[in-house]
């Protein structure tokens, strides 16, 4: 699995560094059309260098979330590595025979009302009864 999320981050990423650098390029482009359109002489909101202005800054705040995309893509497969270190190596998650993996100090939570139960309740003759069951005699 890691090695699938490892190989998703990196495609993903140099998808990212490609997108941001053709953002980059239509942004130059959008702002060379923009300072064409000023020196015509038109100005203001609606026109023509005002649009391709708004374009140009468009697409280079589109190329800097790009980058930063792909940074953060760059810092997940440095991430898996170090994981992959620390597990042992091992470049893929191994099924084992564990379930579950639960703390300690996990103790119930119980309803209003509810008597509290212990594996030491004297009154509880599970313990009995289960050696009764299980008995050879």
């Amino acid at each position: 699995m890691k090695t699938h999320l490892k190989a998703f981050a990196v495609h993903l990423g140099g998808r990212l560094v490609k997108s941001a650098s053709r953002n980059r390029a239509l942004s130059k482009h959008f702002a060379g059309l923009a300072k064409v359109a000023e020196a015509d002489g038109e100005s203001g909101e609606g026109t023509p260098a005002h649009i391709f202005s708004q374009l140009a800054d468009a697409h280079n705040e589109a190329a800097a979330d790009d980058t930063e995309l792909a940074t953060h893509c760059a810092e997940f497969v440095k991430i898996l590595d170090s994981t992959r270190k620390a597990m042992g190596g091992s470049d893929d998650l191994m099924p084992t025979e564990v379930s579950a993996v639960v703390p300690s100090n996990l103790r119930p939570v119980f309803r209003s009302g509810q008597r509290e139960f212990s594996l030491l309740d004297k009154n509880d003759k599970a313990n009995e009864t289960i050696a009764k069951i299980t008995s050879l005699e």
